[in-house]
């Protein structure tokens, strides 16, 4: 039961310590946004080589009460948050502390913890329970879920770099679906992209598990069809195979996933579209396109045929923040996929005999081989992205530095070979949770980077 469940649920179709002022987080930014009491917008820092400086200002430790009142993520949102984006969550959520997480009292909420100080849907019976029994990763049940040995191994990796002064991983392993509310309340988040997006669809489903309706049919897991447009959605599968599904959070809140994986489908089909599956100007696309294409001159082309319908429709579709190619783990130096058939050997980038690439507290990779040079510069189809996208005046949401150390999960995905569990690893797809949660919260940092950004699109669209 619980495997059938896990695999319906992937394929079905329709701090209390003290901080200090910090560089840390590898995400999608051209500016970071500060508010001053009188609202008024400063630029404070801007994006260098990839790595954001953030104003993390603590004024000593926090209080740690039963219910904590204030933490450092708190802070900066107060501080910063824009008005036009101030809202009232509709569930509460109890913020972890990184004392709490680190006795292992609790979990972080992206990897599986239960709301506290109470809960909704934890408890249900029917569908809801093998999505709540997979949503809190506490079986590893098929190989979509990652061995508790290799959970608690990420969890402590995140731990460590978090007391090694890293404000990105300590306010990671505190993120609450709250913090997301404030740019997606009555707006769809739509994440457009090949099967990894698909996987970082499911985080976001587990992510806010507790948000469903109390009513849902049987088998659903809490997921309806995008559009009643039958034609457009035809259309929008005609490449990525796959049909497009949205969950219904509160207050006209949607998250939808469409599967597509080149440039040229995003540029032909499914940009064009968007409008007709009911996109708004007013929603977000968080989207990429990368592990399909092997080749830089085809990536390249890919990137500018999308850019050229994107450019011709800006005005009437959602907000756009592109999601860089994500690390892959195979057996060759630099990790990427070299043609080679099944079965695949995972390693760490630059090999498994050394640690060739590691990550400082600032979120910057480092290696003294010069043949990593490219692995330092988020791989060679980024740094194609990096240089085009840009141009669209499009954030760009960077993950790659924060993965690049997480080699360990590739466990599953593929029936070629392996056994009835764990299948076999194909080094590209990570199982839950993984990285594709930690990517949930690079999507919260690169929302409140591009603050401005998108009041200022949002703005054109009711015009």
């Amino acid at each position: 039961m619980i495997n059938e469940a896990s695999e319906r649920l992937r394929r079905r179709p329709v701090t209390a310590t003290a901080i200090a002022l910090a560089t840390a987080g590898v995400c999608s930014l051209l500016a970071f946004l500060a508010v001053s009491e009188e609202g008024q917008v400063s630029r404070l820092h801007a994006q260098a080589a990839g790595v954001l400086t953030r104003p993390f200002i603590n004024k000593g430790p926090l209080i740690n009460q039963e219910y904590p009142e204030e933490f450092e993520l708190d802070r900066w949102l107060q501080k910063a948050l824009l008005k036009p984006f101030h809202a009232e969550c509709p569930l509460r959520y109890q913020r972890p502390t990184l004392e709490e997480l680190q006795s292992r009292d609790v979990r972080p909420y992206l990897f599986g913890g239960e709301q506290r100080p109470a809960c909704k849907n934890c408890h249900v019976a029917g569908s809801r329970w093998q999505r709540n029994d997979f949503c809190h990763y506490t079986f590893h049940h098929g190989r979509h879920t990652c061995p508790h040995d290799d959970q608690d191994r990420l969890m402590q990796h995140f731990l460590d770099r978090a007391h090694s002064g890293s404000t990105w991983a300590a306010n990671m392993l505190q993120l609450t679906p709250c913090d997301l509310w404030p740019f997606i309340q009555g707006r769809t988040v739509w994440l457009m992209g090949d099967s990894i997006t698909q996987e970082f669809m499911i985080a976001m489903e587990c992510f806010f598990f507790e948000w469903y309706p109390d009513k849902d049919d049987e088998g659903s897991f809490g997921r309806v069809h995008v559009s009643n447009n039958t034609e457009a959605i035809e259309k929008s599968m005609k490449e990525g195979g796959v049909g497009p599904w949205c969950v219904p959070l509160p207050e006209g809140t949607r998250i939808c996933h469409l599967r597509t994986n080149m440039g040229t489908d995003w540029a032909d089909n499914v940009v064009p579209l968007l409008p007709e599956l009911g996109a708004k100007p007013t929603d977000i696309v968080i989207g990429n396109f990368a592990v399909w294409i092997n080749n830089d001159t085809e990536y390249a082309y890919n990137i500018e045929a999308f850019s050229k319908t994107y450019k011709k429709m800006a005005d009437r579709l959602p907000f756009f923040i592109w999601r860089d190619a994500s690390v892959q783990h195979f057996s060759t130096y630099t990790g990427d996929y070299n043609g080679a058939p099944y079965p695949f050997h995972c390693q760490p980038v630059g090999g498994e005999d050394k640690e060739r690439v590691s990550i400082a507290p600032n979120g910057r990779l480092v290696s003294d081989d010069p043949e990593l040079e490219i692995v330092l510069k988020g791989g060679w189809r980024n740094e194609i992205a990096y240089r085009m996208i840009p141009e669209l005046g499009m954030p760009i949401m960077r993950t790659w530095n924060e993965t690049v150390p997480i080699h360990f999960l590739h466990h599953h995905y593929n029936d070629h070979c392996g056994d009835a569990l764990q299948g076999c690893p194909d080094c590209t797809h990570t199982c839950h949770p993984g990285s594709y949660q930690t990517w949930i919260y690079h999507m919260f940092e690169t929302m409140m980077a591009s603050q401005q950004q998108m009041l200022q699109h949002f703005s054109k669209a009711k015009k």
